[in-house]
């Protein structure tokens, strides 16, 4: 039973890990699902491309240039929040520090209004 609990726990983390809320046209989740090719996407909180969906259908969008070599990638949270609460939130749901241009020093900084 110990390796069937280990192995369920693996696939169901490996699962949250990769999935997309599926939304009606009222934006209210009603599903979860997972897309083979978008699970190679790797994460930038300047991101070149973004999921958009069709019904259940996922599609991949440039939202800038996107040179020959260079590596798609999406934003796996929301990009309007501050630099501390996306490196937390990025920690805490998938497991990683973000070392993206713009969570590093060289990148845009929060400003307080």
């Amino acid at each position: 039973i110990c390796d069937n609990m280990r192995a369920v726990v693996s696939a169901f983390c490996k699962f949250e890990a990769n999935n997309f809320n599926l939304l009606n046209s009222d934006l209210q989740p009603v599903g979860a699902g997972v897309y083979l090719v978008s699970t190679a996407l790797n994460h930038s909180c300047a991101p070149n491309a973004v999921v958009v969906f069709d019904g259940p259908k996922l599609f991949l969008r440039a939202t800038k240039r996107i040179n020959a070599g260079e590596e798609v990638t999406i934003s796996y949270i929301e990009l309007a929040a501050t630099t501390d609460t996306r490196k937390q939130e990025l920690k805490h749901r998938y497991f990683f520090d973000c070392a993206c241009n713009v969570c590093t020093d060289g990148g845009v900084r929060d400003v307080d209004l």
